[in-house]
């Protein structure tokens, strides 16, 4: 039998309801047309897998405490229809979640299948985005929070960190992985002082795709998006959680949806990034840079 509690469809609550979270406390955004939800990572700890659905999407939030690390996949590959659960093994200190329908095993930080029929494919993951509690409550006030019923005392908030001229052993970092058509793979790593007070904004060619880094060290998140349209993108300030705007005259918000101009309503594709303990990144990944 699998250790964790299996977590789906949760009861969630209104942002005024919720107690036991201070405002440094990290929490998962997501985000596909109108509805925000909230998942802090204080509550996932307990279950380190939440299956949850929203707006046509089943996704799944998954958080290692080990690791610090944590992303939403598609509960929906190749057809197959997942409800994950935290495994209790890991690979690397790193959560390995299980699919009981298809007995398939997924690694969190490689973000593949490690066992069974889907073995050595990449993860399809959805846009999140990571940022305090008191982000939630100064811009996504409406937003729905998941609280589970009980909570384990082992898992403390994550704490903000001093950063230094390189990063400490358990500094979380945001990498963007880099996967080549001969299927090997590189990481870009962005610390957030990489990213300026106001919304900051690098451009790259990663996994052969435009790929936009959007982050704030103020706000304290950081996101990344590809577009298959060749038009070029500019940070906007002063307007979260609006953070860019296009060519074409559309102004984007922090979850990859055109919310005016030419574009509005569509969303931009998420790259596979997350934040992770740098640590945790050197033990999974050889070959990776830090912006420069």
């Amino acid at each position: 039998d699998d250790p964790f509690p299996f977590a789906e469809n949760p009861v969630l609550s209104s942002v005024d309801d919720v107690r036991g979270l201070n405002d440094d406390d990290i929490v998962v955004l997501v985000s596909f047309e109108n509805e925000v939800r909230a998942y802090p990572y204080k509550f996932i700890g307990p279950f380190e897998v939440v299956n949850d659905h929203l707006d046509g999407e089943s996704f799944a939030i998954t958080y290692c405490p080990v690791t610090e690390s944590g992303h939403a996949s598609d509960n929906t590959f190749n057809e197959a229809q997942f409800s994950l659960i935290a495994s209790g093994f890991r690979y690397k200190d790193n959560l390995n979640s299980h699919d009981q329908s298809t007995n398939t095993y997924w690694s969190q930080m490689l973000m593949k299948c490690i066992k069974g029929p889907f073995q050595n494919q990449f993860q399809q993951t959805l846009p999140m985005v990571e940022a305090s509690w008191k982000t939630v409550t100064d811009y996504f006030p409406e937003a729905r929070v998941f609280t589970p019923v009980s909570i384990s005392s082992k898992n403390a908030p994550v704490s903000q960190r001093k950063h230094t001229d390189l990063p400490e052993e358990d500094e979380r970092v945001f990498g963007v992985l880099n996967i080549s058509t001969v299927q090997e793979t590189s990481v870009a790593l962005f610390r957030m002082s990489d990213f300026n007070e106001d919304i900051t904004l690098y451009t790259s060619i990663i996994s052969e795709k435009s790929t936009h880094i959007i982050g704030s060290s103020t706000i304290g998140f950081a996101v990344a998006y590809q577009d298959d349209h060749s038009h070029t993108f500019n940070a906007v300030h002063g307007q979260f959680p609006i953070v860019m705007a296009d060519s074409s005259g559309s102004l984007w918000n922090v979850f990859g949806i055109a919310v005016s101009g030419p574009r509005k309503g569509e969303r931009l594709n998420n790259a596979m990034a997350f934040f992770g303990s740098w640590w945790a990144w050197k033990d999974f990944y050889s070959d990776f840079t830090f912006v420069q």
